[in-house]
């Protein structure tokens, strides 16, 4: 079952279906964070290189502690994803842009928050224009990353006929 870019067979899933898979979702996403973490620091005893450690488990860490507000952006996530479902709109492409957009929301709202609860020092936001947008940016790469995981485990309960198989 090939998973097309944008216009798939309109399904209708049940709504514990979309509940399942969202739940799957903020269950899975840290255990595979933790697993490039390992990764990370298994190539740091390999290779004895701190390159290894920045490059897996630096973002295994962001994925496995982004939990802690990544079901901000499901509670948004799984209607526009049962919409696409029925609309015939949920290839992994619209997928991806629905999931960033929604994480860029999220991680530009909790950097706002960030912001205004602890306001950094002026002199800081002139050296370094960069501490505003990275929940921003955290968040639309984990959005997407959300997303293109909720739909596969929807996708996973499709039938190929167009109908969504029945909870058991």
């Amino acid at each position: 079952m090939s998973w097309p870019a944008i216009r798939t067979e309109p399904v209708l899933f049940a709504p514990q279906q979309h509940l399942l898979a969202g739940i799957g979702t903020f269950l899975l996403m840290p255990l595979i964070g933790l697993a490039i973490s390992v990764l990370g620091i298994v190539a740091l005893y390999t290779t004895a290189s701190d390159r290894a450690v920045s490059i897996f488990a630096a973002p295994g860490l962001i994925l496995t502690f982004g939990a802690l507000f990544s079901w901000i952006g499901m509670i948004f996530l799984v209607p526009v994803a049962a919409r696409a479902c029925a609309r015939g709109w949920a290839g992994w492409a619209s997928s991806l842009v629905a999931g960033a957009a929604i994480g860029f929301c999220v991680g530009l709202a909790i950097g706002l928050v960030r912001a205004g609860l602890h306001p950094p020092n002026p002199e800081v936001l002139r050296a370094d224009n960069l501490t505003h947008p990275l929940p921003a940016v955290y968040g639309t790469v984990s959005g997407a990353l959300h997303a293109l995981l909720h739909m596969s485990l929807l996708r996973r309960r499709a039938r190929p006929g167009g109908a969504a198989s029945q909870p058991n």
